[in-house]
């Protein structure tokens, strides 16, 4: 009795993660995810289809492992999205602080107030020009990233078994995986 090895869903994992990062980090083109995180799901699908391509003949492509492939493809794509915004706000390619908007208002409202004390508005001025409220905005980030990517990785990886079947016919002497 010969039974195939399934192939590894990593490498199609990873490069699904990649598409789906770089085209959510690119300053215009990640708008395309305000529609239904369509970046995302891309990737999902992406995913999918490569791990689809690397099944042996007569292999069917099961709900089960294009969840698991969108999931991983959904926690790699928030990574590189990190990477590569992290890259972009180095070379001064995008704003360094998410924030910066906010704390322009805040300190025109901080400049009209009366009787701030000192210690708030240094507090204030170290968390615009400091590391640590970068660092902390950036794991917020990753985190709701990580979330957002695995539930819509899922997604489009669900799709890719509905959209990529494997239609290799199997071997003679080939054993089928249930």
């Amino acid at each position: 009795m010969h039974m195939e090895q399934m192939p590894s869903k990593l490498t199609p994992a990873l490069i699904g993660g990649a598409i789906m990062g770089f085209l959510s980090s690119m300053p215009i083109i990640a708008a395309g995810n305000c529609l239904c995180c369509i970046w995302i799901i891309l990737g999902g699908l992406l995913a999918g289809h490569f791990y689809s391509k690397t099944l042996p003949p007569g292999i069917e492509f099961k709900s089960g492992d294009g969840a698991v492939i969108g999931l991983l493809a959904g926690m790699y794509g928030a990574l590189f999205k990190t990477f590569l915004i992290y890259l972009l706000q180095n070379l001064g390619l995008q704003d360094a602080n998410p924030l910066h908007e906010f704390m322009e208002v805040f300190k025109e409202f901080m400049e009209t107030a009366p009787n701030i004390p000192a210690e708030t508005e240094e507090m204030l001025y170290n968390w615009e020009t400091g590391s640590e409220l970068n660092v902390t905005i950036a794991l917020i980030f990753l985190i709701r990233d990580i979330f957002i990517g695995v539930l819509f990785g899922m997604i489009g990886g669900l799709f890719s078994t509905k959209f990529f079947k494997n239609t290799k016919p199997p071997h003679k002497n080939q054993t089928m995986i249930l």
